[in-house]
Protein backbone atom coordinates (compact mmCIF):
# COMPACT_ATOMS: atom_id res chain seq x y z
CA UNK A 1 0.00 0.00 0.00
CA UNK A 2 3.08 2.33 0.76
CA UNK A 3 4.33 1.90 -2.70
CA UNK A 4 0.62 2.44 -3.99
CA UNK A 5 -0.07 5.74 -2.59
CA UNK A 6 4.13 6.87 -3.35
CA UNK A 7 3.40 6.66 -7.39
CA UNK A 8 -0.22 8.02 -6.63
CA UNK A 9 1.62 10.83 -5.19
CA UNK A 10 4.04 11.13 -7.87
CA UNK A 11 1.17 11.37 -10.22
CA UNK A 12 -0.40 14.35 -8.49
CA UNK A 13 3.17 16.03 -8.20
CA UNK A 14 3.75 15.35 -11.95
CA UNK A 15 -0.07 16.85 -12.38
CA UNK A 16 -0.76 14.25 -14.10
CA UNK A 17 -4.91 14.16 -12.97
CA UNK A 18 -6.00 10.31 -11.18
CA UNK A 19 -8.33 8.69 -12.88
CA UNK A 20 -10.49 6.13 -12.18
CA UNK A 21 -7.64 3.27 -12.76
CA UNK A 22 -5.37 5.20 -10.43
CA UNK A 23 -7.85 5.66 -7.75
CA UNK A 24 -9.11 2.41 -8.30
CA UNK A 25 -5.73 0.69 -7.83
CA UNK A 26 -5.21 2.35 -4.40
CA UNK A 27 -7.95 1.67 -3.60
CA UNK A 28 -7.75 -2.17 -4.39
CA UNK A 29 -4.53 -1.74 -2.23
CA UNK A 30 -6.46 -0.75 0.76
CA UNK A 31 -9.52 -3.31 0.18
CA UNK A 32 -7.07 -6.41 -0.26
CA UNK A 33 -6.00 -5.29 3.72
CA UNK A 34 -9.14 -4.56 5.11
CA UNK A 35 -8.47 -1.27 5.72
CA UNK A 36 -11.94 0.53 5.34
CA UNK A 37 -10.16 3.85 6.82
CA UNK A 38 -7.74 4.14 3.78
CA UNK A 39 -10.28 3.18 1.20
CA UNK A 40 -13.16 5.38 2.66
CA UNK A 41 -10.49 7.99 2.43
CA UNK A 42 -9.11 7.27 -1.64
CA UNK A 43 -13.21 7.56 -2.01
CA UNK A 44 -13.43 11.23 -0.81
CA UNK A 45 -10.50 11.84 -2.47
CA UNK A 46 -11.84 10.51 -5.88
CA UNK A 47 -14.83 12.62 -4.77
CA UNK A 48 -12.73 15.84 -4.45
CA UNK A 49 -11.22 15.69 -8.03
CA UNK A 50 -14.08 15.19 -9.52
CA UNK A 51 -14.02 11.36 -10.39
CA UNK A 52 -17.21 9.29 -10.80
CA UNK A 53 -17.11 5.94 -9.23
CA UNK A 54 -17.10 2.90 -11.19
CA UNK A 55 -18.53 -0.67 -11.07
CA UNK A 56 -15.01 -1.29 -9.76
CA UNK A 57 -14.50 1.38 -7.37
CA UNK A 58 -17.79 -0.19 -5.51
CA UNK A 59 -17.11 -3.61 -5.78
CA UNK A 60 -13.77 -3.02 -4.18
CA UNK A 61 -15.16 -1.02 -2.13
CA UNK A 62 -17.69 -3.81 -0.53
CA UNK A 63 -14.10 -5.98 -0.96
CA UNK A 64 -12.76 -3.82 1.88
CA UNK A 65 -15.76 -3.70 4.16
CA UNK A 66 -16.03 -8.09 3.53
CA UNK A 67 -12.58 -8.08 4.64
CA UNK A 68 -12.70 -5.93 7.66
CA UNK A 69 -15.69 -8.12 8.44
CA UNK A 70 -18.01 -4.76 8.63
CA UNK A 71 -20.89 -6.87 6.98
CA UNK A 72 -23.65 -3.71 7.35
CA UNK A 73 -21.30 -1.06 5.72
CA UNK A 74 -21.01 -3.44 2.99
CA UNK A 75 -24.94 -3.49 2.14
CA UNK A 76 -24.52 0.04 2.45
CA UNK A 77 -22.74 0.54 -0.62
CA UNK A 78 -25.45 -1.37 -2.49
CA UNK A 79 -27.50 1.54 -1.28
CA UNK A 80 -24.89 3.77 -2.56
CA UNK A 81 -24.28 2.27 -6.00
CA UNK A 82 -28.31 2.36 -6.71
CA UNK A 83 -27.75 6.18 -6.02
CA UNK A 84 -25.35 6.35 -8.31
CA UNK A 85 -27.23 4.60 -10.95
CA UNK A 86 -24.52 1.41 -10.80
CA UNK A 87 -26.16 -2.26 -11.09
CA UNK A 88 -24.69 -4.42 -9.02
CA UNK A 89 -22.81 -7.30 -10.40
CA UNK A 90 -22.53 -10.98 -9.64
CA UNK A 91 -19.15 -10.21 -8.06
CA UNK A 92 -20.71 -7.64 -6.07
CA UNK A 93 -23.19 -10.06 -4.77
CA UNK A 94 -20.76 -13.04 -4.27
CA UNK A 95 -18.34 -10.75 -2.07
CA UNK A 96 -20.91 -9.96 0.25
CA UNK A 97 -22.10 -13.61 0.22
CA UNK A 98 -18.70 -14.74 0.86
CA UNK A 99 -18.38 -12.25 3.68
CA UNK A 100 -21.32 -13.52 5.40
CA UNK A 101 -20.48 -17.45 4.97
CA UNK A 102 -17.25 -16.69 6.76
CA UNK A 103 -18.54 -15.07 9.51
CA UNK A 104 -21.06 -18.91 9.46
CA UNK A 105 -24.74 -16.30 8.14
CA UNK A 106 -26.31 -19.05 5.82
CA UNK A 107 -29.94 -17.26 6.24
CA UNK A 108 -28.09 -13.71 4.74
CA UNK A 109 -25.96 -15.87 2.16
CA UNK A 110 -29.57 -17.73 0.77
CA UNK A 111 -31.32 -14.15 1.36
CA UNK A 112 -28.14 -12.75 -1.39
CA UNK A 113 -28.90 -15.48 -3.98
CA UNK A 114 -32.69 -14.33 -3.98
CA UNK A 115 -31.82 -10.76 -4.08
CA UNK A 116 -29.61 -11.60 -6.97
CA UNK A 117 -32.75 -13.33 -8.74
CA UNK A 118 -34.49 -10.21 -8.40
CA UNK A 119 -32.11 -8.07 -9.16
CA UNK A 120 -31.89 -9.72 -12.33
CA UNK A 121 -28.22 -11.24 -12.20
CA UNK A 122 -27.26 -14.38 -12.84
CA UNK A 123 -25.10 -16.43 -10.35
CA UNK A 124 -21.91 -18.24 -11.41
CA UNK A 125 -20.45 -21.16 -10.49
CA UNK A 126 -18.20 -18.95 -7.46
CA UNK A 127 -21.71 -17.81 -6.30
CA UNK A 128 -23.03 -21.16 -5.86
CA UNK A 129 -19.76 -22.32 -4.57
CA UNK A 130 -20.01 -19.85 -1.60
CA UNK A 131 -23.02 -21.11 -1.03
CA UNK A 132 -22.10 -24.66 -0.89
CA UNK A 133 -19.62 -23.83 1.36
CA UNK A 134 -21.97 -22.11 4.00
CA UNK A 135 -24.28 -25.52 3.67
CA UNK A 136 -21.23 -27.98 4.35
CA UNK A 137 -19.96 -25.18 7.43
CA UNK A 138 -23.38 -26.03 8.53
CA UNK A 139 -23.21 -30.00 8.43
CA UNK A 140 -26.38 -29.23 5.99
CA UNK A 141 -24.97 -31.86 2.92
CA UNK A 142 -28.08 -32.24 1.52
CA UNK A 143 -28.88 -28.42 1.18
CA UNK A 144 -25.23 -28.17 -0.58
CA UNK A 145 -25.84 -30.90 -3.31
CA UNK A 146 -29.25 -28.86 -4.18
CA UNK A 147 -27.07 -26.31 -4.97
CA UNK A 148 -25.05 -28.29 -7.22
CA UNK A 149 -28.22 -29.57 -8.63
CA UNK A 150 -29.51 -25.79 -9.23
CA UNK A 151 -26.16 -24.82 -10.87
CA UNK A 152 -26.16 -27.86 -13.25
CA UNK A 153 -30.13 -26.36 -14.22
CA UNK A 154 -29.17 -23.18 -14.77
CA UNK A 155 -26.44 -24.74 -17.09
CA UNK A 156 -23.33 -24.57 -14.58
CA UNK A 157 -20.54 -27.43 -15.00
CA UNK A 158 -19.37 -28.20 -11.56
CA UNK A 159 -16.25 -27.02 -10.77
CA UNK A 160 -12.53 -28.60 -8.99
CA UNK A 161 -13.73 -26.71 -5.74
CA UNK A 162 -17.74 -27.69 -6.33
CA UNK A 163 -16.37 -31.63 -5.71
CA UNK A 164 -13.84 -31.07 -3.62
CA UNK A 165 -15.97 -29.10 -1.08
CA UNK A 166 -18.35 -32.05 -1.67
CA UNK A 167 -16.16 -34.94 -0.69
CA UNK A 168 -14.51 -32.70 1.96
CA UNK A 169 -18.56 -32.78 3.51
CA UNK A 170 -19.32 -36.51 3.40
CA UNK A 171 -15.40 -37.45 4.42
CA UNK A 172 -16.14 -35.01 7.26
CA UNK A 173 -19.35 -36.99 8.30
CA UNK A 174 -17.54 -40.08 7.96
CA UNK A 175 -19.10 -41.10 4.88
CA UNK A 176 -16.47 -42.52 2.67
CA UNK A 177 -18.38 -44.22 0.23
CA UNK A 178 -20.30 -40.50 -0.36
CA UNK A 179 -17.09 -39.31 -0.95
CA UNK A 180 -15.93 -42.03 -2.99
CA UNK A 181 -19.04 -41.73 -5.29
CA UNK A 182 -18.25 -37.71 -6.04
CA UNK A 183 -14.48 -38.88 -6.60
CA UNK A 184 -16.00 -41.00 -9.25
CA UNK A 185 -18.11 -38.73 -10.90
CA UNK A 186 -15.67 -35.91 -10.35
CA UNK A 187 -13.24 -38.02 -12.47
CA UNK A 188 -15.60 -38.95 -15.11
CA UNK A 189 -16.60 -35.08 -15.59
CA UNK A 190 -12.54 -35.24 -16.79
CA UNK A 191 -11.76 -33.00 -13.54
CA UNK A 192 -8.99 -33.78 -12.07
CA UNK A 193 -7.99 -33.34 -8.52
CA UNK A 194 -5.01 -30.67 -7.54
CA UNK A 195 -2.88 -32.04 -5.12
Amino acid sequence: TESAERVFAQMVWAAAAPDNIAFNTLLKAYARKGDTKNAENVCQRMQRANVKPDIYTFNTLVLAYVNARKMASAELVLEKMEAARIRPTVLTFSTLMKGYVQQGHVEEAERLLAAMHRAGVQPNAVTFNTLMQAYVLNDQVGKAQQVVQEMIRMGLKPSLVTFTTLIKAHAKRGDGEGAELLMQRMLEANIRPDA
